[in-house]
């Protein structure tokens, strides 16, 4: 049996993120931009191949930055919320350049905390994801490449195993925050100002039957 080749993993990664990314603008989705997905492309791979955090992370933050635009029409919201993720992650970069693991780690884990989405950071993710499914793939593709370059470059001071068990139980608890939420609010999606497709359904019904029993009342 082989051994597993460590240095094998940002190629790997960079291949699972490349079909997320750019399946959207093979199918044509019109809130994709060829352009920008290629300048991302560019981004994620020169961040995963390379060897230097300060420089892997200021590639990354670029890419994101680009990302984020597209996102800046559909949902402003949105646009926030990926714009905040690069300039953390461009922080990162500028924290490993100046020698400051510490402040790396923490710009990091936020970096990641607001592009998946955790309580109480979900409201970008939940616009995006109803806006625009494709750019919410293509976000979560380059997210897979953040957590490479965090667990590369990052996740290897003693901070980060000091503050391990608070991260996991807060990880833990904002998993099953919304599970228990979802028992007596089926659907989230009102909470956020973002109307889901059955609040949509049941307004189109309900204006059916408003102008139905008009009718009636008009003829009678």
């Amino acid at each position: 049996m082989s051994a597993f080749r460590w240095e094998a993993v940002p190629v790997t990664v960079l291949a699972l993120s490349l079909l997320p990314l750019w399946l959207p603008v093979l199918l044509r989705d019109r809130t994709t931009r060829t352009s920008a997905t290629a300048a991302v492309t560019a981004a994620l791979a020169s961040a995963s191949l390379s060897v230097d955090g300060a420089l892997a992370f200021g590639l990354l933050a670029v890419g994101l930055a680009v990302q984020a635009t597209q996102s800046r029409a559909g949902s402003p919201l949105s646009f926030g919320t990926l714009l905040a993720s690069a300039l953390c992650v461009a922080g990162t970069a500028t924290a490993l350049a100046v020698d400051a693991p510490v402040m790396a780690f923490v710009l990091s884990v936020a970096a990641v905390a607001v592009r998946v989405g955790v309580m109480p950071f979900h409201a970008g993710a939940v616009a995006l994801g109803d806006r625009s499914p494709a750019l919410q793939a293509q976000q979560l593709a380059a997210t897979l490449v953040v957590v490479l370059a965090h667990l590369r470059f990052t996740d290897h001071i003693p901070f980060a195993y000091d503050v391990a068990p608070t991260l996991v139980v807060f990880g833990a608890v904002m998993t099953l925050v919304p599970g228990l939420i979802a028992l007596v609010q089926p659907d989230l999606r009102p909470r956020t100002g973002v109307p889901s497709s059955r609040g949509r359904v049941r307004g189109v019904r309900g204006g059916r039957r408003r102008d139905a029993r008009n009718l009636r009342l008009h003829r009678g």
